[in-house]
């Protein structure tokens, strides 16, 4: 009799074990403060990881995604929830649980998700600090790629002292002075600047994708802006115009050799800035299909939506359509928007990406927190309120072969090394010429 309650008792211990990381049937507003849901994750080490676990389990849009790489979410359970089932106990014996020990917990834990924009904040209950870890850091800083692309930002200094560069124009409200003129610039800035190279080339380069806020003339992204704010949003118009206008002229009088988008250390951005980039080289009030994306529709760890053409709008302003080469130029930390722009540019029968690998961070993002409770996918918590926040994206993006970049980057058609050392004795950019080059001879 104690043996069959032995085998009894080992089986409801068994089945409630398991009964932890059952999927559940309930849609529960992991991205808002909900108490009933962020209670124990408040008072232990188990319960934040308890609480991600579940969390990521419901909301996160790549794991079929991750299987392929053989990643099992419900090993990771297993493996780590007694590490952190240990803190609690340390805690409660007053032992110590420093912030480095509690951040290379966390980088275990996420280091083999794919998904380059998540970041997880934990708070280390030692301390009351919170600890952040995020899968994309940890594999940027092992390409070998990184230290080149570190701190390098474009200069044209070298081709304007040889004759190459005309119609130079620049524009920047990142500077510390604009941010303390404006701190709405600390997200809305930019710095952008445009000319032609080589008689024909129409060259863009930009720090990230806010252009929308400067050129998009129905809304007043600005309001209440004094004159000299105004005047500094002024000059990225005219810098952006400087570049559109040139295209159009030189398309028009017979002498655009090409275009080049530098989005090398390009952080990303905004996706309607898809219309005043590449839409801008396409048909006028056309749309192009850039790929696919995919929802989750479900809280099941594979509720996934079929695969929907990612289409974008070309610029409605009339405009000449493009069929000169289109090179994009990237390196590592080209994020997020601008490697959709690359992958924009492969579409394209006259486009090329030139550089490297980009950085791997195409998934689609809200910033609405109240969207995260109906759309089965995004943020985790809220940051600096709970105890766990995640950032995550709310759906899938792929190629128009169906192919995920996540967590890998986009391809360059012509894959060319940087020549830091070049660059920082002569100012001379091996990457930079290798576009020009293609554009000159088509090879």
């Amino acid at each position: 009799m104690k043996h069959k309650l032995f085998l009894l008792g080992a089986l409801f211990l068994l089945l409630t074990v398991a009964s932890c990381r059952q999927e559940s049937d309930a849609l529960y507003s992991y991205g808002q403060n909900d108490e009933l849901r962020f209670q124990e994750a408040n008072e232990s080490y188990a319960g934040e990881f308890k609480l991600f676990w579940h969390a990521m389990n419901q909301n996160y849009p790549l794991w079929d995604y991750e299987r392929e790489f053989g990643f099992d979410w419900d090993a990771a359970y297993d493996a780590f929830l007694p590490r952190f089932e240990t803190l609690d106990q340390r805690l409660e014996n007053g032992e110590e649980i420093t912030d480095q020990e509690f951040v290379s917990l966390l980088e275990d834990l996420v280091r083999p998700l794919h998904d380059s924009h998540m970041i997880a904040i934990f708070k280390n209950h030692a301390t009351g600090n919170d600890i952040t870890a995020n899968p994309c850091a940890l594999r940027i800083y092992d390409r070998e790629d990184f230290s080149v692309a570190a701190g390098f930002n474009p200069d044209l200094s070298y081709y304007r002292n040889e004759g190459r560069v005309s119609r130079y124009q620049s524009a920047s409200t990142i500077t510390a002075s604009a941010i303390e003129m404006y701190p709405d610039y600390a997200e809305k800035g930019m710095a952008l600047l445009s000319c032609v190279i080589d008689d024909g080339v129409a060259y863009l380069e930009f720090s990230e994708f806010n252009l929308y806020f400067y050129l998009n003339k129905d809304v007043d992204f600005f309001p209440s802006a004094p004159q000299s704010v105004l005047a500094l949003n002024q000059t990225v118009v005219d810098t952006w115009n400087n570049w559109f206008s040139m295209i159009q002229e030189m398309k028009k009088n017979g002498t655009l050799k090409g275009v080049i988008i530098d989005l090398r250390g390009n952080t990303g951005g905004l996706v309607p800035d898809f219309r005043y980039v590449i839409g801008a080289l396409i048909p006028q009030d056309s749309s192009l299909q850039i790929g696919y994306h995919r929802e989750k529709n479900g809280v099941g760890r594979y509720d996934y939506g079929p695969l929907l053409p990612d289409v974008r709008p070309s610029l409605s302003d009339p405009h000449e359509t493009i069929t000169e080469p289109i090179v994009v130029l990237t390196n590592c930390l080209s994020v997020s928007m601008s490697e959709v722009t690359a992958m924009s540019a492969k579409t394209l029968s006259n486009g090329r990406v030139v550089g490297k690998r980009s950085f791997g961070a195409l998934g689609g993002l809200i910033d609405e927190p109240e969207s995260y409770s109906y759309i089965y996918a995004g943020c985790i918590g809220e940051k600096g309120k709970t105890p766990v926040y995640v950032y995550l994206p709310m759906c899938a993006s792929f190629s128009m072969d169906k192919k995920s970049y996540e967590g890998v980057g986009v391809e360059p058609d012509i894959e060319v090394d940087f020549d830091k050392d070049l660059f920082t004795a002569t100012g001379r950019d091996t990457q930079l010429e290798r576009a020009l080059q293609y554009i000159e001879t088509g090879d």
